[in-house]
């Protein structure tokens, strides 16, 4: 991922730091600020010169330009979703035809026309797609499947008179892939902007450096003229695995139930992968690099060794402002540990409000969201804006199934595949405290 060089810069728009009293000289570099965000790459979701010409005459900050290109961007990819190329054109009675249990299933037994034919259709209308082929043992699941997410339709009831013959599965609930996944990462739960159904690279371009002001030496005086400097942000794709195990009687059992555990599973082992990524991916080894790890983040370590105080939460809103990057989104991330610290001392002396209020995974500190994640390091405290952080999704789920995994016992091992990438838009947005242990 690109880092931000500069991150005070990058938060800001290019006029804020122009002191000139001639009016004319700021609205150019304003304009030509905006217009060089405009003529960056963006592929497919380059702005409209109508869109353009409109921020313009609204006197649109090059800041607001850049977020309301960002914001145009998500919402242009989720409404191309629906004709991505991991589409196959499903409709909603298909969906709920569809079962991946089945089709695990098939991959085991080795019989796709008894157990799955309908899937393995629609795995392979899907392969045509990407240009691939599913073999015996893997399949590609269409993103109709994966964002599913009720599609209307509630709960699946399997409607029998007793709990023996399927009581005890009445109103189970399967969810969409995508769905349960972004519930598994506290990063996008926070805010982070998704940028779903990609079908390649895109590079997102941002302010990093503003134009400089120049203060009139007389009333005659001239500004010399300035130009801004731009940065990409490119999201290009990155695959991670997970892997779980399941038995042969869950396959057996009734396909919604297994569906929704085989779904549950594969989600929260993806999903506390991309989490982890978001946090503090390193960039490098076909990993994309977290917050932590961005260039240009700020530092906000407790002031008295590891004995946190209320002052020491309050410093991170305090250097993100100083970045001119504080917004209302604002939201910190921290261990439960740390968490459990914070809930009990108080803000004050003999005062029995504590800094951490609420429970110890989702509660607030200082008017600000806070939630715990094992993902983040020991002694650690994030804090930020999330929808800084950008995550893009390409194509489909890929599974592959191996029936020899624990051959004796009938353990099957199912191995699922997800392409992503993570990118922080400005590192001025956060700030990371360390050695937060007592």
């Amino acid at each position: 991922m690109s880092d931000v060089t500069n991150a005070a810069a990058a938060g800001n728009a290019a006029e804020n730091h122009v002191v000139s009293t001639d009016g004319a000289q700021v609205e150019k570099l304003r304009i030509s600020t905006i217009l060089g965000l405009c003529r960056r790459s963006y592929g497919q979701y380059k702005p409209s010169e109508e869109d353009r010409d409109r921020w313009i005459s609204e006197g649109k900050s090059p800041d607001e330009v850049s977020q309301t290109i960002l914001e145009q961007i998500s919402t242009r990819a989720q409404a191309t979703t629906k004709d991505a190329v991991g589409m196959v054109g499903l409709t909603e009675a298909e969906v709920k035809r569809y079962s991946i249990t089945k089709a695990i299933r098939a991959c085991t037994e080795k019989s796709w026309p008894k157990h799955a034919a309908f899937e393995a259709e629609v795995s392979q209308a899907l392969g045509r797609k990407l240009g691939k082929q599913a073999g015996e043992f893997n399949f590609y699941v269409p993103l109709e499947v994966q964002q599913a997410q009720g599609l209307g339709r509630g709960q699946r009831d399997i409607n029998v008179a007793t709990s023996t013959l399927g009581g005890y599965l009445v109103g189970t609930t399967v969810m969409g892939f995508v769905d349960l996944l972004r519930n598994r990462s506290v990063v996008m739960r926070l805010g982070a902007t998704i940028l779903p159904g990609l079908s390649g690279s895109v590079s997102i371009p941002k302010l990093t450096g503003a134009s400089t002001g120049y203060w009139f030496a007389s009333e005659a005086g001239t500004a010399t003229e300035s130009t801004p400097t731009f940065g990409q942000l490119a999201l290009t794709p990155k695959t991670v695995g997970g892997y779980v195990e399941i038995s042969r009687q869950l396959l057996l059992q009734t396909q919604y139930n297994a569906d929704a555990i085989i779904n549950s599973d594969l989600a929260r082992v993806i999903g506390l992968s991309v989490d982890t990524a978001a946090l503090s991916g390193p960039g490098t080894a076909g990993q994309p690099t977290g917050i932590t790890q961005t260039s240009g983040i700020g530092t906000a370590n407790p002031t008295a060794g590891t004995a946190c105080v209320y002052a020491d939460v309050i410093r991170f809103q305090s250097v993100v402002a100083g970045g001119n990057a504080m917004m209302p989104g604002f939201a910190y991330v921290t261990t439960p540990t740390v968490a459990g610290i914070f809930m009990g001392k108080p803000r004050f002396t003999n005062s029995d409000t504590p800094i951490w209020q609420g429970n110890i995974l989702d509660g607030q500190v200082v008017g600000a969201q806070a939630m715990t994640s094992l993902q983040i390091g020991s002694g650690q405290m994030l804090g930020g804006d999330f929808s800084n952080v950008v995550i893009g999704e390409w194509g489909v789920l890929e599974i592959e199934a191996n029936p020899y995994a624990q051959f004796q016992s009938g353990i099957i091992g199912v191995r699922a595949l997800y392409t992503v990438d993570v990118g922080i838009r400005y590192a001025a947005a956060f700030a990371l405290g360390t050695g937060m242990t007592g």
